[in-house]
């Protein structure tokens, strides 16, 4: 594994709970070019091409861990073997943008299939095992993640 590599696993400099590359603060990645140009000899010039291959890494292993650990699995499995380079501050935050990314990528992918009116399968699949006899999400997190859904779903134009 590469100097970068090892970066990208380390949650502690560099967190795995912001949901994209670009949510990550300047100030982080400023402290970590230091630390860069602090260990090796590479010139101040590299800075944008280190940062760039940095940021490839860090959504690398973010997807491995997304990929192997987490996955298909409970909150509570998931914390379980969630690996140990992840901060356990920042594992629920993780698990809450996998899940909620995860709903919305099959969303998108199921786009197709909206109608008139009609909530898309996957959307409806969701709500229907979300949802009390009353027609009451069953938590927070189920609102949460059905309001995040219907809004996405109204940046899809209808089929005709």
């Amino acid at each position: 594994m590469t100097y970068l590599g090892h970066i990208a696993r380390n949650s502690v400099k560099l967190p795995h709970n912001y949901p994209s590359w670009s949510d990550i603060p300047d100030n982080i990645l400023d402290g970590i070019w230091e630390d860069i140009k602090a260990d090796t000899t590479v010139p101040s010039a590299y800075r944008i091409n280190c940062i760039k291959s940095l940021g490839k890494k860090w959504r690398e292993w973010k997807s491995s861990i997304k990929r192997e650990f987490l996955c298909g699995r409970s909150k509570e499995e998931a914390s379980c073997c969630c690996p140990k380079r992840v901060e356990p501050d920042q594992q629920e935050r993780l698990l809450e943008l996998i899940s909620v990314e995860q709903l919305l990528q099959s969303l998108e992918r199921r786009q197709t299939s909206i109608k008139e009116g009609e909530e898309t399968y996957i959307l409806s699949v969701y709500v229907g095992t979300r949802i009390d006899t009353n027609g009451v999400p069953v938590n927070e997190e189920a609102t949460n993640v059905i309001d995040s859904m219907k809004e996405r779903l109204k940046e899809f134009p209808p089929e005709e």
